[in-house]
């Protein structure tokens, strides 16, 4: 069985300046993955994330430490050579907007072209795949400036496939994505990483799109990496550790993050568990929770001809409000 390409990081300390001069940013950092793998950085603003990936690109140099590529450090590979191991596209990454969309894939094939910049037809299959890979053939006549931010992202990941290098590195690249697109970019490095068997690294501060997504989270914590598979930090309660001089919190139950509000007052909701769960966070707006052992006040959440509705039940008497609204005006007038 043939032994996949490994990319392996020693006693590595990132940072900027020299001697005295010198600011590290992470520290003593030691992480091994291999191909097949989409690996999710993950981390606030200004602690790290673009700067490692800048350093395993090469674009940086280490404080101190070494990376390795199937035990060849990085610093001893020529420029071209490394052009055709790693692929890196970061968040300030100039594109010409006057270019076609096929024109900016092609470019990934640079390492391999003759000094003319012609390409084979090799190249022209290659980006054709690429295209189609990334599913923006149909987009490959149109202006980078024509199309939308979602298109833009997986013009460039098609750049980086071109580019055929068996490791990816792209900084933000759900940044300016809306929901659907975040997932949907996700879900493509996913696949891509497993069909094509290549070590995909994208950096992330958006943890609810990593979760469930990503195979490894390299979780920034103080001036080191915690490597993990991310449900294992979530039922380890590790995640919380980071939280713990802020209200948020994550709700291991609910699988999100939400601000730790502690509820005052309390109801018992009745009906089926996901209608409960968001009326539940509808009331704990206003700090009232669910409480399945309170009979002072009793909702009832009910279907009808396909239409929501809730009973209010205290004591003897019965309310029926027809919107959550409605429902939420009522509670919080007599709470």
């Amino acid at each position: 069985m043939e032994n996949k390409l490994q990319l392996r990081i020693e006693n590595l300390t990132i940072g900027y300046g020299k001697g005295k001069t010198r600011k590290p940013v992470l520290t003593d950092l030691n992480i091994t993955t291999e191909c097949g793998s989409l690996i999710a950085l993950v981390g606030s603003n200004g602690k790290g994330k673009s700067t490692l990936l800048k350093t395993i690109a090469g674009l940086l140099n280490p404080l101190k430490g070494n990376i390795y590529i199937n035990n060849r450090e990085l610093s001893t590979i020529d420029r071209l050579s490394r052009a055709k191991l790693i692929s890196y596209v970061g968040t300030s990454y100039e594109i010409n907007k006057s270019l076609k969309v096929r024109d900016l894939v092609a470019l990934g094939r640079y390492p391999y072209s003759n000094i003319f910049g012609q390409l084979s037809d090799d190249d022209l299959k290659i980006i054709h795949r690429a295209m189609v890979d990334t599913k923006i053939l149909h987009l490959r006549d149109s202006l980078i400036s024509e199309i939308s931010d979602g298109e833009r992202q997986r013009t460039l990941i098609a750049r980086s496939l071109a580019q055929n290098t068996p490791i990816i590195l792209l900084d933000e690249p759900t940044a300016f994505l809306d929901i659907v697109n975040k997932f949907e970019m996700v879900n493509l490095m996913r696949q891509l990483s497993r069909q094509l068997d290549k070590i995909i690294i994208f950096s992330s501060h958006d943890l609810p799109t990593v979760l469930g997504n990503a195979d490894y989270m390299w979780l920034i914590f103080g001036r080191s990496i915690i490597d993990s598979i991310p449900e294992e930090l979530v039922m380890t309660r590790f995640l919380n550790s980071i939280f713990e001089n802020s209200d948020v919190v994550f709700d291991i139950e609910q699988n999100e993050f939400r601000i730790d509000t502690k509820p005052t007052k309390f109801v018992k909701l009745c009906g089926e568990p996901y209608l409960c769960k968001w009326t539940e966070k509808a009331l704990m707006r206003y700090g009232i929770g669910s409480d399945d052992y309170s009979n002072s006040l009793i909702i009832k959440i009910k279907t009808a001809n396909e239409s929501l509705f809730w009973e209010v039940v205290d004591g003897s008497e019965t309310e029926t409000f027809e919107s959550l609204e409605d429902l939420l005006t009522h509670i919080t007038s007599i709470y």
